[in-house]
């Protein structure tokens, strides 16, 4: 494969074309204004300070994309689908390194879900106000 578009098009199926481009651009917009940071993410080290971080930004990430419109799912799959498209871009996930992998950060971010499924607004509160 010659360049970055033709492996994207064998990576990613058909269909998902659009919803890719929609995480990476909500990914994008989220990098530069409010966290204010490159969207392609270092390499975490050996540092648990590190992975902290990064699984800290992934966390604000799918937060951000709710207070924006997403719901909880949806922000989710577009952070798994930034997570994979930087995977082939970099050959590494955003909190990924020597003793992290995608799996640590799964489970760091399982309590932080169900504290935004418990605060993200639903339909029924409108009718509640």
């Amino acid at each position: 494969m010659g360049n970055w578009r033709e492996a994207q098009k064998a990576a990613y199926a058909e269909g998902s074309q659009g919803k890719l481009r929609s995480a990476l651009n909500r990914w994008v917009q989220f990098c530069a204004e409010i966290a204010q940071i490159s969207f392609l993410r270092p390499r975490v080290g050996f540092s648990p300070a590190d992975f902290s971080e990064e699984v800290w930004i992934q966390m604000m990430f799918v937060s951000w994309c709710t207070m924006t419109g997403c719901n909880v799912n949806t922000a989710e799959q577009y952070l798994s689908m930034v997570n994979g498209w930087h995977r082939t871009k970099m050959g590494y996930g955003i909190s990924e390194g020597p003793f992290f992998t995608d799996h640590d950060m799964k489970r760091a971010n399982r309590g932080y879900r169900s504290c935004l499924l418990y605060t993200s607004p639903s339909p029924r509160d409108a009718t509640l106000s």
